[in-house]
């Protein structure tokens, strides 16, 4: 399988306009602490996450950000052929304050249905939008 390609090293993804275009889109949705796999358990996993999440629902004013989404997820896929169909679930923003120790510790995604193929990450500092792409089980 071929390295990942970066963003930044050469595929061009977003221009720094529509970067701040969508950050400050971003900026404006509302957040609330992130649980881990749905659950909502106080702050039991704060060891594995501690940050702030809103979901970036298709909207008219954001469809641009969705349509270079699957340009991007079309473009890498020509690597790996995976046979992928859809995303999940809407691309989560996530916000990371320094103030509350903020971070997302390695994890490995258990029991999701269905199988997760892709997952980008656009990040900032401590601000990143991720998305997950899926198809039926891997073959």
């Amino acid at each position: 399988m071929p390295a990942l390609p970066i963003f930044n090293q050469g595929l061009g993804a977003f221009t720094e306009e529509e970067l701040d275009k969508l950050e400050r889109y971003c900026d404006a949705l509302p957040l609330s602490k992130a649980s881990l796999a749905g659950l909502d358990a106080g702050d039991q996993y704060n060891h594995v996450r501690r940050t702030r999440v809103s979901t970036i629902a298709q909207t008219a004013e954001i469809a641009w950000f969705y349509e270079r989404l699957v340009a991007i997820c079309r473009r890498l896929n020509r690597d790996y052929r995976f046979d992928l169909t859809d995303f999940s679930e809407p691309p989560q923003y996530l916000v990371y304050h320094h103030s509350e120790n903020g971070h997302f510790d390695w994890h490995v995604d258990h029991g999701v249905q269905p199988p997760r193929k892709l997952s980008l990450t656009l990040q900032g500092i401590r601000k990143a939008i991720v998305a997950w792409i899926t198809g039926p089980d891997f073959r």
